[in-house]
């Protein structure tokens, strides 16, 4: 199907319809108007956040320059997608922008979760994630991943 041969669905007001018109009118006009929907997620910035700081806190205090390259290193493959032309939303440009801001204040959090909650020299990690499973009745399974 070409484009031009696209049918437009009838205007709704709604406020989820409304609200995407306001932030991208290219975004409201492919998927309100004629039912397209974009490639990519939807940017969110709370969740990039709480990625960046349980990788600082994974790592560990002294391994922020190897989060800070990792963080770089996810800029520059949004920045090619941009550059490609996936970019349709602006999600991934945004994402981009805002990295270096959502590091460091992941970096904060847990610079200050370190000082308040020192871990002593003898505590380690065993593992990170621990499957687990076991056959409770007749052949019933409980799974799950211990954390």
């Amino acid at each position: 199907m070409k484009f031009n041969e696209l049918k437009s669905f009838p205007v709704e007001c709604r406020q989820s319809s409304m609200g995407c018109a306001k932030d991208c009118e290219r975004k409201w006009l492919c998927q309100y108007r004629l039912g397209i929907k974009l490639r990519g997620g939807e940017y969110k910035e709370a969740a990039t956040l709480g990625q960046i700081y349980h990788r600082l806190q994974c790592l560990g205090p002294g391994h922020e320059v190897e989060v800070r390259a990792e963080v770089r290193k996810q800029q520059t493959a949004l920045m090619a997608g941009v550059e490609r032309g996936e970019d349709l939303d602006g999600n991934m440009s945004r994402l981009a922008s805002n990295l270096t801001t959502l590091y460091q204040k992941a970096e904060v959090m847990a610079h200050v979760f370190w000082k308040k909650f020192p871990q002593p020299e003898y505590f380690g990690a065993i593992g990170l994630e621990v499957k687990w499973q076991t056959e409770w009745q007749d052949g019933l399974f409980i799974t799950g991943t211990i954390d």
